[in-house]
């Protein structure tokens, strides 16, 4: 039995964490951080060939990934690359099993 107890978390908090979750979720997306996993930085004209997709397509879904924090970028223009943000998704792994311990109990 689990008695460790989670303080609740306020509003803001589940609002965040509901749209990282909707980010992170979405198949392609999900491949894009996958991709960046194992293979650190890169482009989005990189990860559209390893994907097979279109690269303005690609670039949407970064942009998503970006503004959810699941994903960092750096550089300007034509030369940004994209990393996973290996810390957030940790805290958002670490979220999803408290709340599947907190609904299993």
């Amino acid at each position: 039995m689990n008695t460790k107890k989670h303080l609740p978390m306020c509003g803001t908090q589940i609002d965040r964490a509901t749209r990282m979750v909707r980010a992170y979720k979405h198949p392609n997306r999900y491949e894009i951080i996958g991709r960046l996993l194992r293979h650190g930085k890169l482009s989005s004209g990189e990860i559209a060939s390893y994907l097979k997709l279109e690269e303005h397509y690609i670039s949407e879904q970064l942009d998503i990934l970006c503004r959810n924090g699941l994903v960092t970028v750096e550089g300007f223009g034509e030369q940004r690359y994209f990393a996973a943000n290996e810390a957030r998704l940790q805290v958002l792994k670490k979220c999803v099993a408290v709340f599947n311990n907190s609904a299993s109990n």
